[in-house]
């Protein structure tokens, strides 16, 4: 069963976080959290998040998702 993962931030620095997690199979993103607009479209976009897991804060990402780690990526 994977470790399940918030991670925090998905500006530039976070893509080779985010490509890190998804390549390893023992980890699953289940939230991200980004309050800047445009981080979160090019995420949706260019990377495959879906939009339904981006949240604004992460009182908001906890509140969806229960996952056992937090990555931050600011």
């Amino acid at each position: 069963m994977p470790l399940k993962g918030i991670l925090t931030g998905l500006g530039n620095r976070a893509k080779s976080w985010f490509n890190t997690c998804r390549e390893n199979r023992d980890v699953e993103l289940v939230a991200f959290v980004e309050p800047h607009a445009p981080n979160r479209d090019k995420a949706v976009k260019e990377w495959g998040v879906e939009a339904f897991k981006i949240h604004a804060t992460l009182a908001e990402a906890r509140a969806a998702a229960k996952a056992d780690f937090r990555a931050i990526a600011t």
